[in-house]
């Protein structure tokens, strides 16, 4: 903005001041049509000529540090979305520039209500009902009494990777036989672990991460120690950033958030993308908005029906959605948008489902309490979460859910997005696309509600559920089309 002239900035506070007492069609008209103000910049004489009710109330608003706040903020907002000029309309589509951008923006959208599941004619596929692998039936005990998944994935067509956080375990299952190689163990060695929170499939095999140690571990194919190495927690604004990709190179691709000024009410974390090349030096791939959320008596808790941020790799490119956005944009590691999804409708919650909402937001809350009440020196974290529950009926809703609520790319490149789930639905819809062509998705799958899907290799899936006693299962099941 201060690029284009010397007054631009105080020309948009002007609009600005003058918006806020229902003054800015004459204000905005003035700035457009005449060259003094440009030199005299004497503002209070520019609202005095366009009537603006209170010259006082203007001239304060003017000086107000909020103003130049708001300006900075709308700044951002333009640079994420790639705004470079006006007008510009902004659509799920897309962007629309100058004055034949709203005609352009009009005529790709589409009808209320109408999805590209209903808009496209593709085939509906389903989970077979036997699965040809289950934890819980499993001879070894310690697959079959998983502590706490930390993720499951196909490595190869033939094993299954299954990391156990409370055990700091990995399993890898060769599914025609079921033998078991059982890798790791807590500890700060190689091939151990603190805190397993993660793991992810690479070029040659796949990678586990360990938050406790800021470490990650790359193993081949067979479960063999590859190589290790730790990052320095000064590369990021929070301690909790975690890793998203490992690209060809061995670089890896860190999700970390910037907190904003003030956490009060309603807000959401800037969040960057940072690639830490194998040598540490890092930079920014992309950024985005994270996930909304709300600050109450108890700490925060996510906003119903909130917006969400989402990514996935593909091959050495990040899909990412911020769902409010509407799109999935494909990112290269230079930040370039290589292609961008435009999403389906956002979902309106009846009655029933936000009461639901708010309930099951009880139903947790209620269970953290009786386990805290069962952990040592569980008392401060009943109270934070005793003061969670008592501000559930505070807890902001939209008024639309997002679009998709879940994002993965499977072993064969897939990029798999799961329509938001409402707490009443009978199962969950996962759009198959191929992410060279995103013109229409391949297929459509529809899971059980009480499932969810973790991996997918050419007809086959991997789903986790977990039991009344929270005891995890993994499932490995074929995939059958619609009669």
């Amino acid at each position: 903005m201060d690029e284009l002239h010397g007054w631009a900035r105080d020309a948009a506070k002007a609009a600005i001041c003058a918006t806020k007492q229902g003054a800015f069609p004459r204000v905005h008209e003035m700035l457009l049509t005449e060259t003094a103000w440009i030199e005299q910049k004497d503002w209070t004489s520019l609202a005095g000529k366009a009537n603006v009710p209170e010259i006082g109330n203007f001239a304060r608003c003017m000086s107000d540090p909020s103003t130049d706040k708001q300006i900075e903020n709308d700044i951002r907002t333009a640079e994420r979305l790639r705004v470079r000029g006006t007008p510009t309309f902004v659509t799920k589509s897309g962007l629309f520039e100058g004055a034949s951008g709203l005609a352009e923006a009009l005529a790709t959208m589409r009808p209320p209500g109408q999805t590209v599941q209903e808009d496209e004619r593709v085939g509906t596929l389903h989970v077979g009902k036997a699965a040809i692998f289950d934890s819980f039936l499993h001879p070894e005990s310690s697959v079959s009494r998983l502590g706490r998944l930390a993720g499951a994935l196909f490595v190869d067509e033939q094993r299954l990777l299954i990391g156990d956080q409370m055990n700091a375990e990995l399993h890898l299952v060769d599914l025609p036989t079921g033998d078991v190689t059982t890798i790791g163990r807590r500890g700060d060695g190689p091939g151990e672990f603190h805190l397993l929170l993660d793991v992810m499939r690479t070029r040659d095999g796949f990678a586990a991460w360990d938050a406790g140690l800021a470490r990650i571990t790359m193993f081949s194919t067979t479960g063999d120690v590859a190589e290790s190495w730790s990052y320095n927690r000064m590369w990021f604004n929070q301690p909790i950033a975690a890793p998203v990709a490992v690209l060809s190179d061995g670089a890896v691709v860190f999700r970390d958030g910037a907190e904003p000024a003030e956490r009060q009410g309603r807000f959401r974390d800037e969040t960057r993308y940072v690639e830490v090349a194998r040598d540490g030096i890092a930079g920014m791939v992309t950024e985005a908005l994270g996930r909304e959320y709300w600050s109450g008596k108890g700490g925060f808790q996510p906003v119903m029906f909130g917006h969400l941020l989402l990514e996935a790799q593909i091959g050495d490119q990040i899909a990412v959605s911020q769902t409010d956005l509407g799109t999935v944009r494909i990112v290269s590691r230079d930040g370039e948008v290589s292609a961008e999804l435009r999403l389906g409708q956002e979902k309106r919650p009846s009655a029933s489902q936000v009461e639901t909402t708010r309930e099951n937001a009880r139903k947790q809350l209620r269970l953290r309490i009786e386990r805290d009440e069962r952990r040592p020196n569980g008392a401060v974290f009943r109270q934070i979460n005793e003061a969670k529950l008592a501000d559930v009926d505070d807890v902001p809703m939209n008024e639309t859910s997002p679009p998709i609520d879940a994002m993965f790319v499977d072993m064969d490149g897939r990029l798999w997005l799961r329509a938001y789930a409402m707490p009443d639905d009978d199962g969950n819809r996962w759009q198959v696309w191929n992410p060279n062509n995103l013109s229409r998705p391949q297929a459509v799958l529809v899971v059980q509600a009480d499932k969810e899907l973790l991996d997918a290799s050419n007809a086959y899936v991997v789903l986790h559920e977990r039991d009344a006693m929270g005891i995890d299962r993994v499932l490995v099941a074929a995939l059958v089309e619609e009669d």
